[in-house]
């Protein structure tokens, strides 16, 4: 459940499943696509599709890739606010961990050869996120702003100090983890 989009209580952030299942309402129909094709081609149920657009589930990042996939657009162009004036600031909380202190927010993304994101993550003392292990080829860059982050990988793990930056691939499975006692903040950039 680590790496789920969750809606937010927070008001003056964009709800990322509103914005989520509108967005692709709206595209899937200029496509002419039918729910049950469009669930088809992102390997899915027709039933889950259908809560999706309408805000009503959960769903991991990983989903929310492939439906980006079948419909032949980014990501952030699916979590973005529909009413939007810059298609480069997003502001959405998209990942919320067991605890008020532990989250992801993606600030924003910028063309790259695909697309480049940046997030602002925080992970409460004990917390971890674990990607899927289908995660993508990508490559991640890791500033910590506060704390200690570990990044688990099947063959070791790597430990970045506040202020110290670390680049990796995400082409095998990874998990974020605070490496001490109090709050941990980081940047994240994904460059697709």
């Amino acid at each position: 459940m680590g790496n789920i989009l969750h809606s937010q209580a927070d008001e003056q952030r964009q709800d990322i499943l509103a914005n989520l299942g509108a967005n692709v309402r709206q595209i899937r129909r200029e496509r002419g696509l039918s729910q049950a094709q469009l669930a088809l081609d992102a390997g899915m149920s027709r039933r889950m599709l259908a809560a999706i657009e309408g805000g009503a589930t959960n769903v991991s990042l990983s989903i929310v890739d492939r439906i980006a996939a079948a419909l032949g657009v980014r990501f952030t162009r699916l979590v973005r606010s529909p009413e939007a004036e810059d298609s480069r600031r997003i502001s959405a909380l998209a990942w919320r961990g067991a605890t008020a202190d532990s989250r992801a927010e993606l600030l924003g993304a910028a063309p790259g050869s695909r697309e480049t994101e940046m997030w602002i993550w925080s992970l409460a003392a004990g917390e971890i996120y674990r990607s899927e292990d289908n995660s993508g080829d990508w490559q991640e860059m890791l500033l910590v702003l506060e704390g200690v982050l570990i990044v688990r990988f099947a063959n070791g793990e790597r430990r970045i100090d506040a202020g110290d930056y670390f680049v990796f691939s995400s082409a095998e499975g990874y998990h974020f983890a605070n490496g001490g006692t109090g709050p941990l903040r980081f940047v994240r950039n994904v460059v697709l």
